[in-house]
């Protein structure tokens, strides 16, 4: 049985939301991408998130954050950041693998 490894992008802001997949034959493929994304999402140019000031010991109190994004051995890593004070801003992305029947 083969696998296809799926980057899942969902986010959303004040003015707009969508969700994105990315589909790879290979786990390395996949993950790549998964980091492309998080760096991305990290560059205060590109994102609500890079603007965040993590020093600052209030940051945890407005905003949720997971992830594992670390751990390359693990599967499904996942980045999960939440604007407590404005819930529709968030930034998901995950990464799965789907078994080809």
């Amino acid at each position: 049985m083969e696998k296809v490894y799926i980057v899942q992008y969902n986010w959303s802001t004040f003015d707009d939301k969508k969700i994105e997949l990315f589909v790879f034959d290979s786990f390395e493929k996949a993950y790549q991408k998964y980091q492309s994304l998080i760096a991305d999402k990290l560059n205060s140019d590109n994102s609500w998130i890079g603007q965040i000031d993590w020093e600052d010991e209030q940051v945890y109190k407005r905003y949720e954050f997971f992830n594992n994004k670390g751990n390359y051995k693990n599967k499904c890593p996942y980045f999960y950041i939440t604007d407590l004070y404005n819930p529709e801003m968030y930034t998901y992305i995950d990464l799965f693998s789907k078994k080809i029947l």
